[in-house]
């Protein structure tokens, strides 16, 4: 007696060749791209260096800015066409009267500092321990190629 032809097996076949078919080229490129990183050890080194070397300097120089409008008594927010300093406001409390307050009012087992932060930015009643502070943050142009020296 012939079996009857379940008409998923066409189906299933080719799914189960693409999925072999998918695993052997991704071990295919991961086996490249190991050889690639062993053949470009020094570029790859470069390059973290090089980014870890960025981010030190870029740390120094908002550092730098922020002293600078500091030292000018908040008055020179762009030092350098390529500087500038952005004013952000910014609420600084203390989280265990702000979590004594979200619990007398309700609002939660565990401060919800964004619900909290609302109300108190709105000047809700018993808020009166957060202050409202003005923060500087130092910015840098992202195109910088003009002040490249020029060879």
């Amino acid at each position: 007696m012939a079996e009857t032809q379940n008409p998923f097996n066409e189906s299933v076949a080719e799914v189960a060749h693409l999925r072999q078919r998918a695993a052997a080229l991704a071990a295919e490129k991961k086996a490249a791209m190991r050889v690639w990183e062993l053949e470009h050890d020094k570029l790859l080194s470069d390059i973290a260096e090089t980014a870890n070397s960025l981010a030190r300097a870029e740390e120094g120089l908002r550092g730098a800015i922020i002293d600078a409008y500091t030292e000018s008594g908040g008055e020179n927010k762009r030092p350098h066409p390529a500087l500038g300093v952005r004013i952000t406001s910014a609420l600084e409390y203390d989280k265990a009267l702000a979590l004594e307050w979200a619990l007398r009012h309700s609002f939660a087992l565990s401060l919800d500092v964004k619900t909290f932060e609302i109300m108190a930015k709105a000047g809700a009643k018993g808020t009166e321990f957060v202050a409202r502070v003005e923060k500087p943050t130092a910015t840098i142009a992202q195109d910088l190629t003009a002040y490249l020296e020029q060879d």
